[in-house]
């Protein structure tokens, strides 16, 4: 971390107009405050306190395949976000998300409940709760009900004849009771849906729900240009967690990805896939290596800029900018 004074607060944006007093620097202390923004390097250095402060919050750090993704891409916003977890305002898409998840989790418990498909109506009121619970301005509130109620009427319509009672859903490993160890490494995660598929085997289907728009299939195993492979990471890592949780019964078989955003011409997108022995223990050696660099408080700053471009920390590395 960088006990510069120079730099600004990523909160001062937030305030009120009126509560800023704002101070114009002299010629020489602006170029002073450029120079040291200009010169920032991509390693922090991490001083004595500090470290002691950051050996303690790893002492029980758990791993998500979130917070996993986020040290690939850049260990400094990992130490940020996942372990002193500076407070922010959500992202509307990110509450938009949220409320997506929660209307069909409800839906699926209560089909679930049931053995009868709750009506279209009982979908969308279970959206218009979970959008209640977000927090957005009048306008974007707004704005994210019609869309919502939009995607999820046609998603209603276009699988109706196959949704079907799941095993569960929010299904949570890692957390209570509930363990899973790699080695001396906890890891948790959060399963949106699970699907039975051979009650004789125990063998499953894990679904997991994506708002926005729909990935291909190359995009999601690393085979385009710009592919970030967080996607299907993210299904093996919840294959890892079905082999190693101590309450999960059952085989994971298959993953898949549920894009709710229908795409060009009104056609809803899934990817299913079969996760390999090979790609699980391909992923436990990224764990291991990965975990090895933050136990050895190693949180570089990304060199690929564009990944800052959308990062809610970028007014706090690099204020005038990048």
């Amino acid at each position: 971390t960088y006990a510069n004074p120079a730099l600004p607060s990523m909160f001062i944006s937030e305030l009120p107009e009126n509560l800023i007093n704002k101070i114009v620097l002299e010629p020489s202390e602006a170029e002073h405050q450029s120079s040291q923004i200009a010169s920032m390097s991509p390693i922090p250095v991490i001083k004595a306190d500090e470290k002691e402060y950051l050996n303690e919050l790893l002492a029980d750090f758990k791993l998500s395949v979130t917070a996993l993704n986020t040290y690939l891409d850049c260990g400094y916003k990992f130490k940020l976000n996942n372990l002193y977890r500076l407070p922010r305002a959500k992202d509307a898409h990110l509450s938009f998300g949220t409320a997506v998840h929660g209307a069909l989790e409800k839906f699926h418990h209560q089909l679930k409940e049931s053995n009868k498909i709750p009506t279209k109506d009982h979908l969308l009121q279970f959206f218009s709760q979970s959008l209640d619970r977000e927090i957005f301005t009048s306008a974007e509130k707004n704005k994210r009900k019609k869309h919502g109620q939009l995607i999820l009427s046609s998603y209603y319509n276009y699988y109706f004849d196959q949704f079907t009672p799941a095993i569960a859903t929010e299904m949570s490993l890692g957390r209570g009771s509930s363990v899973c160890l790699l080695e001396d490494i906890q890891l948790t995660g959060n399963i949106d849906r699970v699907d039975l598929i051979n009650p004789k085997t125990k063998e499953v289907k894990v679904v997991d729900y994506k708002t926005g728009r729909a990935q291909t299939r190359n995009e999601i195993e690393g085979k385009t240009k710009n592919s970030t492979l967080h996607y299907k990471r993210q299904l093996v890592f919840y294959r890892l967690l079905g082999d190693l949780a101590n309450n999960f019964p059952y085989v994971v078989r298959e993953a898949e990805l549920d894009f709710i955003e229908p795409e060009q011409g009104g056609k809803f997108r899934k990817e299913k896939f079969e996760i390999t022995k090979d790609e699980v223990e391909e992923l436990k050696n990224l764990i291991k290596q990965t975990m090895q660099k933050i136990r050895s408080l190693q949180f570089d700053r990304t060199t690929d800029k564009t990944l800052c471009q959308s990062c809610e920390f970028l007014p706090h590395c690099y204020p005038t900018g990048v």
